[in-house]
């Protein structure tokens, strides 16, 4: 988002920060700069607002709010008076699907003049990349640029009656204010006047009722449409806007209302003579304000910080985050509970939506929690699996118990803190714990929030057990988030920003606290040790795909049509890498090959299963001679693996002859059953001093060509390599001697160069040229080519 410096002064006056200091605030504490640059007296700091800040951050507003918090200096809010009504015209609005339109705000003005912006609102649009329109176009683009709110305007003489958002009819087309036809689904929310479209809810209006120049009374709209809603029909349809851009990452309600004032105070600005009626708002749900908190030690756990308490709310307060601070959880859950007696008991009660004027009887759990500054879930099974285990016995004030009705909906099993964790029992009602053997709940029973006693309660229901939830006897922060921070919603939430504001540069760094040493797992412990002692004896490891096209298990959703299958063995791979790096022998100077993998397979009889498969191949050798060395080579294997693994011998979980080769499979499950495991991982754990180095491979193929020559007695295979070789040529990846032989005083030498590009593919003219190198150093020496 493009920030304008002289803008965000509106907020910050006198004690903004340099621009320079403004880009190193926020890069340390909040956003990455993409660029900065001066265009006449003012200068643009383009800033990389992330998706969980866009909520509050994607305007000039929230850029200098966060300004203010990383600087701490004041923050100049604006006066939020409403503007005075001097115009009884109306109009009606319709909101037909409250779920994806969850607030719409509607207000007359009329005795508009639709004329080009004055100079001040068209350099600030301007600035910022954004086109000047004429006044009501840019007093709402300025609006949204200015506090992140997405406004637009109807021409009240075009529509034919009141505004209906609706969704739109399978085929219905409205034709855009750019004059594009879009043609809708009945998954598109819209706006409509009874005889047609107006606009596509949150990203673009419609040219029947476009306010121009003859324009005089206009309809100011100010909503809070749902994000998912509003991205399908961006995705769909391909239209791209900053209003809609608002409305995908998510918008608070709450800032509706006041951007239709500040909008309306524009205006009426812009036209001196203009007069705006009532505020027509439909807002069914209004939210309670999101109570969210965290343990005190739990700060300086996360961050590894020593900060006091006083540090930590003095940040809070620096956030303009209320909070309270709650030294003895239990007995303020107690309290708050006995001020909710008799509120009324509703079904599926929401802590968001509904409390505290009604509950159920989980919602008044966790409300309770949540007014003390802790999270817990909502739902009962979820609280009962939460919490920790106490006896009866040990209940205290603050304490949870968990009934089961017989009657109603019973869960056997939590819905969403760990989603499907059994619980045989089976709970579907709670209560909290206040001493003396009373119980405060929320029941239909009751029709309200009652207490009772634990012998009364047992009449009606079956206790099922008593839990106590986390931290409870530690001194909590509740904090009241602001309605604008949809980002804060967990414990973690708001230490990262107690992180951010004291500055991450600031806290040291340490070694992680170990609270106990790894349990080896004996399947792990064995994979290891044979790959030491695998790759000790000159074994590769391969890694094959666990997809196949056949199989006993079909995979859901493949990434492939013939990746539908877990596989059930790995000789299969096995054999068809042993194939193709039969054909890359060259390219290695090898004249055998030999691999591993250790991996899963998947069987309807078995289920998972850990294999290890190991390869041999001799290509070079007759096909008699190859599977006898093949088998001769896993035998000393074995015998390798029994001595380190310090078992009698190996068991083959399947063997097979292949073509000059020999594959094997073992079952590792099983033999790790077989070996001693170690209590500890003891030194297996340690970092190497000396770092591995990596040497990136070439991707093209490779070409090899042979030369054979004769040279006198006496003379070596070394120096007869150092000519072929000379000073060395980059395309000459390696030279390898396949052939020797004496004869009349005279000893045969036969060589086999490879070349390969790191960075093409190798013509013949290129590696002939290379060649006709060698051949003239072997002329040079007077030895005789064969």
């Amino acid at each position: 988002m493009l920030v304008s410096y002289n803008w965000l002064k509106n907020y910050l006056g006198d004690s903004a920060p340099t621009p320079e200091k403004i880009a190193e605030l926020l890069t340390h504490g909040a956003f990455e700069i993409e660029e900065m640059r001066t265009e006449g007296n003012d200068t643009l700091i383009d800033v990389d607002v992330l998706p969980n800040r866009a909520h509050d951050c994607l305007c000039h507003k929230g850029i200098a709010c966060e300004i203010a918090h990383l600087a701490n200096i004041p923050f100049i809010k604006k006066s939020g008076e409403s503007v005075p009504v001097t115009s009884d015209k109306t109009i009606s609005i319709a909101v037909e699907d409250t779920v994806a339109c969850k607030r719409y705000s509607v207000r007359v003005i009329e005795n508009v003049t639709v004329t080009d912006s004055p100079a001040w609102l068209k350099e600030r649009l301007t600035a910022i990349g954004q086109r000047s329109i004429n006044t009501v176009v840019d007093a709402n683009n300025y609006t949204m640029y200015d506090m992140g709110q997405p406004l637009h305007a109807f021409d009240m003489d075009k529509l034919a009656g009141g505004i209906v958002v609706r969704r739109a009819k399978d085929g219905e087309s409205l034709t855009t204010l750019d004059n594009k036809q879009v043609i809708l689904s009945s998954e598109d929310l819209t706006m409509s006047d009874g005889e047609g479209l107006l606009a596509i809810a949150g990203i673009k209006g419609g040219k029947k009722a476009e306010v121009d120049a003859q324009t005089t009374t206009i309809v100011i709209e100010s909503a809070n449409f749902l994000g998912s809603a509003v991205r399908k029909t961006s995705v769909r349809t391909g239209i791209k806007t900053d209003s809609g851009k608002r409305f995908e990452n998510g918008l608070t309600p709450e800032i509706a209302h006041e951007a239709m004032e500040q909008v309306t105070a524009l205006i009426l600005e812009l036209s001196p003579g203009a007069k705006a009626g009532e505020i027509v708002d439909v807002y069914p749900k209004r939210p309670a304000p999101y109570q969210c908190g965290f343990a005190l030690p739990h700060v300086n756990k996360l961050l590894g910080t020593a900060l006091s308490q006083d540090e930590i709310t003095h940040i809070l307060t620096q956030l303009e985050l209320p909070y309270s601070v709650v030294e003895h959880p239990r007995a303020h859950i107690g309290g708050r509970a006995k001020t909710c007696l008799h509120t009324p008991h509703k079904i599926g009660a929401s802590i968001t939506y509904d409390a505290p004027q009604a509950f159920d009887c989980s919602s008044l759990i966790a409300y309770l929690y949540a007014d003390a500054g802790m999270q817990i879930p909502r739902m009962t099974v979820d609280q009962y699996v939460f919490g920790e285990e106490i006896t009866k016995e040990q209940l205290q004030e603050g304490d949870v118990v968990f009934f089961n009705s017989q009657d109603g909906n019973i869960f056997y099993e939590t819905k969403e803190y760990f989603p499907g964790v059994s619980v045989p029992e089976g709970v579907d009602h709670c209560g909290l714990y206040i001493g003396n053997e009373q119980i405060i709940h929320s029941s239909r029973k009751n029709g309200r929030v009652a207490q009772e006693s634990m012998q009364t309660m047992s009449e009606t229901y079956t206790i099922v057990g008593y839990r106590r939830m986390p931290h409870i006897d530690e001194t909590h922060v509740a904090v009241t988030v602001p309605a604008e921070r949809l980002d804060i919603r967990i414990a973690e939430d708001l230490i990262e920003e107690i992180g951010r504001v004291y500055g991450y540069d600031k806290i040291a760094p340490k070694e992680p606290f170990v609270l106990h040493s790894p349990t080896v797992l004996p399947i792990y412990y064995v994979s290891n040790a044979v790959r030491s002692v695998l790759n000790k004896n000159g074994c590769s490891e391969i890694y094959t795909s666990s997809f196949r096209n056949v199989g006993d298990i079909e995979v859901l959703y493949p990434a492939a049509s013939d990746k539908n299958f877990l596989r059930t063995d790995l000789a299969t791979s096995m054999m068809d890498r042993l194939a193709f790096n039969a054909r890359n022998m060259d390219l290695f100077g090898m004249d055998h090959i030999v691999m591993f993998e250790i991996g899963s397979v998947f069987t309807k009889a078995k289920g998972e299963q850990v294999l290890l498969c190991i390869g041999a191949m001799y290509p070079q050798m007759k096909e008699g001679k190859a599977k006898e060395t093949a088998k001769g080579y896993m035998t000393e294997m074995m015998n390798s693996l029994s001595s380190a693994l310090g078992i009698e011998g190996v068991v083959f979980f399947s063997e097979q002859e292949t073509e000059k080769g020999y594959v094997v499979e073992i079952d590792l499950g099983a033999l790790s059953s077989e070996v001693t495991i170690p209590d500890t991982y003891g030194d297996v754990l340690l970092t190497s001093d000396t770092m591995p180095l990596y040497k990136p491979f070439s991707v093209y193929p490779f070409m090899t060509r042979d030369i054979a020559f004769w040279t006198p007695a006496g003379t070596s295979a070394d120096e007869a390599r150092e000519v072929v070789v000379g000073e060395g040529h980059p395309l000459i990846i390696r030279t390898d001697m396949f052939d020797t032989f004496e004869k009349d005083e005279r000893v045969s030498y036969a060589f086999r160069i490879v070349f390969q590009a790191v960075d093409r593919t190798l013509t013949d003219e290129e590696v002939n040229a290379v060649m006709e190198g060698v051949y003239a150093r072997v002329g040079e020496k007077g030895w005789e080519g064969r």
